[in-house]
């Protein structure tokens, strides 16, 4: 990623180029270096986790201002 930054503002100069630039230029790329595995792996943490989360909520927390209870999936 160091590099594609590096390589980025040689292409444009280092004072013409911005950080969205920057950013929509490199993002892509390093998006698509992460294996398929590791993109699963750790959605499946972060469900798991929000889930064991939301069990952990008491039934007044779940509760919205408008004492309905918040839409927790």
């Amino acid at each position: 990623m160091k590099e594609m930054a590096r390589e980025t503002i040689r292409n444009h100069g280092l004072s013409k180029v911005t950080v969205d630039e920057l950013v929509n230029e490199i993002l892509p790329r390093g998006k698509a270096s992460v294996p398929e595995s590791i993109k699963t792996d750790l959605l499946k943490a972060v469900r798991n986790f929000v889930r064991s989360d939301i069990a952990n909520v008491s039934i007044d927390e779940r509760r919205n201002r408008n004492g309905n209870f918040a839409d927790f999936k």
